[in-house]
């Protein structure tokens, strides 16, 4: 089953507030694309709820919006079937092709740092250091200065312990060394 993970190098929007377990929203702690994520950053599975509900809480009558519209599961689905055909960069860059002007299509950066840091997706060297570049500011000619740069980040893009075993050997050598 594919996974879809928010990529915490690209913008996105905090949930905030306090949620009763009958809210749609309670688990949902992040947004991007419009998509829900819960603290982990993964996608918040859809409820197939689509009609409001009504609630109490505290004595009031509350309405509950459905977490998921009919677009969102299309996006869903959309993004499902470009990881599963095994394209993982593509999957953010068709949804900011759909909404971008030309000049923003071509600055576009689908590089999934946080998901290459895990070994989940897979890219071009030249790929991660443009993205490293980008967002950054760092510009990196070899794996290890990726790397660094990424590890020195304040709160850190993915923590180090769920790093690809590939991107924790080279930081080993490093220290070894030194």
């Amino acid at each position: 089953m594919t996974m879809i993970v928010m990529d915490a190098s690209r913008p996105y929007s905090e949930v905030r507030g306090e949620r009763m377990q009958d809210d749609p929203l309670y688990g949902v702690c992040f947004r991007q694309d419009g998509l829900p994520f819960d603290a982990q950053g993964n996608l918040v599975p859809d409820d197939g709820a689509k009609d409001v509900r009504l609630g109490e809480v505290d004595g009031q009558k509350v309405k509950y919006f459905p977490l998921y519209t009919d677009e969102m599961r299309a996006r869903v689905d959309r993004k499902k079937e470009i990881l599963e055909r095994g394209n993982a960069k593509m999957a953010a860059l068709e949804e900011e092709q759909e909404k971008a002007s030309p000049e923003q299509r071509e600055a576009a950066n689908e590089i999934n740092l946080a998901a290459w840091l895990r070994g989940v997706a897979k890219y071009e060297p030249h790929e991660v250091f443009a993205a490293v570049k980008n967002r950054y500011g760092v510009n990196a000619r070899k794996k290890v200065d990726v790397l660094d740069a990424l590890l020195a980040l304040k709160p850190p893009l993915v923590n180090p312990e769920e790093w690809a075993e590939e991107h924790k050997r080279v930081l080993d050598l490093k220290t070894k060394a030194a």
